[in-house]
């Protein structure tokens, strides 16, 4: 959706929203983390969801996920910390594994990012420290590894160019710029997003996400968000009183206020993950220490934050920690732990198939057994819209 859209669609809500304490006002979608929030059991952007078991042997026990790609029947798990991605199918068994660790050529050194190329069919690796993409087939076998004239920590591919971001990572290929965009044979053909004083004292992660035939490119520490075709800001997002004020813009400076006065976590110190579907933008922000997604209805222009807590309406499991947001889906990912009870139908402390009858002969039909040391189960959530 270019830019002008946007514009109209947040100024023309500006007075139908003005009786909320979440709100629009000039482009920004107005946050106030204090205002009622909801469970996320109560939002209605969730349509559907699948609940997948993955396989567990002992050839894959996975430690910890950072990121999952959905794509061509199958589920990409990503391990940046062990350098690990799984490859499993949509039923969760388990296909293959990549571990190509090491400094050889067709090796990568430390995996920051995996991205999905519709137009190959290939799972990309991202090596940011020795700059090279390693391209690799939907069972994980190696096609090719293509040197990259940038150090990158994010990478998407849309239309016949890669998008990344050099994680405010000053070089000479960028033009001292923090978005970088390059052809098909990974060399730069423009740069943008010029790298200040902010960001570079703050390393920051900023994401990439896809939408509308667009790549938006997201700023965390500075809450705005950036159409890739446009280099003026889309939209931002405002947390009030709660916004991170000037003065601890600097990540040093803010950890050490921190450490002297713990009141300072009240700020919303980033936003973390955006994405946009047709009806809504969703982003997620950590305030107190809890984790929460916030929700723009691009057709009612409401603003509502949300918990991730209990999710009752499908398997009566908690909604997960998020690991992947597309145009259409949200993905998490579930210990065994805690689902394993829920299937039984009873804790200790509470008999399930009295509180939630539906949810536990639905477990239970799904899957035939489930041990809480098993892999963690990944949860497909379907956007409505």
């Amino acid at each position: 959706m270019k830019r002008s859209i946007h514009c109209f669609i947040l100024i023309t809500s500006v007075m139908l929203a003005a009786c909320s304490q979440n709100k629009i006002v000039n482009n920004s979608i107005v946050i106030n983390p204090k205002s009622e929030v909801f469970s996320i059991e109560k939002c209605d952007i969730l349509s559907d969801m699948e609940l997948v078991q993955l396989e567990t042997n002992d050839s894959v026990l996975i430690a910890n996920i950072d990121e999952v790609v959905v794509a061509s029947d199958r589920l990409f798990i990503a391990d940046f910390e062990n350098g690990v991605v799984y490859i499993f199918n949509l039923d969760g068994k388990y296909v293959n594994k990549i571990s190509d660790q090491g400094r050889g050529a067709n090796e990568y050194l430390y995996l920051f990012d995996i991205f999905y190329d519709l137009e190959s069919n290939t799972i990309n690796l991202l090596s940011r420290n020795t700059s090279k993409v390693l391209r690799y087939s939907n069972d994980g076998e190696l096609i090719s590894v293509h040197p990259l004239p940038l150090e990158a920590i994010q990478m998407e591919y849309l239309n016949g160019h890669y998008y990344a971001t050099t994680g405010y990572y000053s070089q000479e290929s960028c033009s001292g710029n923090n978005l970088v965009i390059l052809d098909t044979a990974f060399q730069v053909i423009n740069s943008m997003c010029a790298i200040d004083e902010i960001g570079v004292n703050n390393a920051l992660y900023d994401n990439l996400f896809t939408y509308n035939g667009y790549i938006y490119y997201v700023d965390n520490w500075l809450y705005n968000v950036f159409n890739t075709n446009d280099t003026t800001c889309s939209y931002s997002f405002d947390f009030g009183p709660y916004r991170r004020p000037e003065q601890l813009n600097s990540a040093d400076k803010y950890r050490k206020a921190l450490m002297e006065n713990h009141s300072v976590v009240e700020y919303i110190t980033s936003i973390d993950r955006v994405q946009e579907s047709d009806n809504y933008i969703m982003a997620t922000y950590v305030h107190a220490g809890m984790n929460f997604l916030v929700v723009y209805d691009k057709n009612s222009y409401k603003i509502n934050s949300y918990t991730l807590d209990f999710v009752e309406k499908f398997y009566a499991l908690r909604f997960g920690k998020i690991v992947g947001m597309e145009q259409n889906r949200i993905i998490t990912y579930i210990p065994a732990s805690s689902v394993v009870n829920m299937h039984r139908g009873y804790n200790e402390y509470n008999d399930f198939r009295i509180d939630f009858p539906k949810q536990v002969k639905r477990l239970q039909e799904r899957f035939s057994q489930i041990s809480e040391d098993d892999n963690p189960f990944i949860a497909i959530y379907k956007i409505n819209g």
